[in-house]
């Protein structure tokens, strides 16, 4: 058994490495699936799902196979008559259709999960509105970014200075063309 280990592991990492042949591909995922036959080694669901039971390939929709969700509200409805169905209940199924080897093959898919009471607010309480006064205007710039944290805040003004600055060493240390000639003569 811990020969075929990394065999298998090779086996599964060259089928998942060959997109663009799908013989090669096939043939590897077939060698992986008798090899773990016969050696009776269980292989992860994850390789299961990610190869077509009959003859091996690897699922890649829209090139070798057909994908559909089915869920419970769509099977509930068969022949036009409508099932109860609970809620808590349903869960999705993956329908997978290979174009080479015609097999149609259904995996569970996932349950539909409640919404925590936490993630659901309970009452929406309403934030006191403040008034901007003289005394709030006129604080530094320091205790305005105490206040901030952190968090960079959009300041109209600042940006417009930071710009006006950058403009400034720009035309300092750019040279003009009086510059230029001077220094040729």
């Amino acid at each position: 058994m811990a020969d075929t280990m990394p065999t298998l592991t090779y086996l599964s990492k060259a089928a998942a490495a060959l997109p663009e042949l799908p013989a090669m591909k096939r043939y590897l995922q077939g060698r992986l699936q008798a090899k773990s036959e016969t050696e009776k080694v269980q292989l992860q669901e994850k390789i299961i799902k990610s190869a077509c039971p009959l003859c091996g390939s690897q699922w890649i929709p829209g090139l070798n196979c057909r994908v559909r969700l089915l869920s419970k509200s769509d099977q509930a409805m068969k022949h036009g008559k409508w099932k109860i169905v609970k809620v808590d209940a349903l869960s999705s199924k993956v329908h997978y259709y290979c174009y080479s080897c015609h097999v149609n093959a259904l995996y569970k898919g996932n349950k539909r999960r409640k919404t925590s009471s936490k993630l659901i607010p309970v009452k929406a309480i309403p934030l006191p509105t403040t008034t901007a006064t003289k005394a709030t205007e006129t604080e530094p710039k320091n205790v305005v970014n105490k206040k901030a944290g952190k968090r960079k805040t959009l300041n109209l003004r600042g940006i417009l200075d930071r710009e006006a600055q950058q403009k400034q060493q720009q035309q300092d240390q750019s040279f003009s063309l009086t510059d230029f000639l001077s220094q040729e003569a």
